[in-house]
């Protein structure tokens, strides 16, 4: 009796996975969604995006359109992703029964694409787990409701934040194979203790398409140095962003150094503060550039710390 009862199960999953490649997905951008969300709610979608992935965050983004609701991702199926956020989410690998939202059941597509993109999302970047990865995906799209009291997003995902995306298929997805790159999705925070404030002049914490438009105005032959020079760069940030323009490349004090990115610390001993600056080759960056193997170095965080003498 058990072994009919697993056969019919196993059946389903089969059946499943067949509806999952017989449906025909709407082929969209994910920035015409993200602007039409409720034009697209419940719809199967096809889309090539980014997807980040690390504590608190399992997401699809895009540069070029980053201020638009974020989209939530899940997987569809009985495999669950283990991502750790809040609230009332408890993470595993796997669901009783397949991923059912808003009365739709979403199947998945247990392919070799699947498997390497789970393997992509779960590479560990230094400490953590924290990945970005292009893919193109096939599944279905929920736009939520209004933001509530108790939301400050559509309600999926962090703290109701996002729209959701629950993935039905992997079509492809691109290796983490250039060493030179920024795989991970994490920031440095610089560290404080108790009497001292933060303040934030660079906090890209979604990719921007100024950093876009950074990579391609670096490119012409006279700044050859942002390829080459990463302290260079953190220290040029000064100028631009806290309007100090003395500060030297030889002033930067090196923190620490992963794949791709560099985080420096300067201290200003004159008015007692320090500041933390983070340059990066993100990998992402790499499909703007004239050629992707030739990503600038970037700015993505710059914070400063000042505390009190009292």
């Amino acid at each position: 009796m058990k072994r009919v009862a697993f056969f019919v199960f196993a059946a389903f999953l089969l059946l499943q996975g067949a509806t999952a490649h017989c449906q025909t997905p709407v082929k969209v951008s994910y920035c015409e969604v993200a602007h039409h969300p409720a034009k697209y709610n419940h719809q199967l979608i096809q889309f090539t995006t980014f997807v980040s992935y690390g504590f608190e965050d399992f997401t699809a983004f895009d540069p070029n359109c980053p201020h638009e609701s974020m989209m939530w991702l899940e997987y569809g199926g009985i495999t669950r992703s283990p991502a750790m956020y809040c609230c009332g989410v408890t993470p595993g690998t796997t669901r009783e029964k397949p991923l059912e939202v808003e009365g739709i059941t979403v199947p998945i597509v247990d392919d070799k694409n699947f498997s390497q993109f789970q393997k992509e999302l779960l590479t560990k970047h230094g400490k953590y787990i924290s990945s970005v990865v292009s893919a193109t995906l096939i599944g279905r799209f929920f736009s939520g409701s209004p933001p509530s009291k108790n939301t400050f997003g559509p309600g999926y995902g962090h703290m109701g934040c996002c729209t959701l995306f629950a993935i039905q298929q992997v079509v492809s997805v691109d290796p983490q194979n250039n060493p030179q790159l920024d795989y991970s999705d994490d920031y440095d925070q610089i560290e404080t203790s108790v009497g001292c404030s933060v303040k934030n002049y660079v906090d890209w914490f979604k990719p921007n398409g100024e950093l876009i438009k950074h990579q391609l105005s670096m490119e012409s032959p006279e700044n050859s140095w942002a390829f080459t020079e990463p302290q260079r760069v953190a220290a040029e940030a000064f100028a631009k962003y806290v309007k100090i323009s003395d500060v030297l490349p030889s002033d930067m004090k090196k923190l620490r150094e992963k794949q791709g990115r560099i985080t420096y610390l300067w201290k200003n001993n004159v008015k007692e503060k320090s500041y933390m600056v983070v340059v990066s080759r993100p990998s992402w960056l790499s499909y703007y550039a004239t050629h992707s193997n030739h990503v600038a170095w970037v700015v993505v965080s710059l914070s400063e710390s000042e505390c009190s003498s009292n």
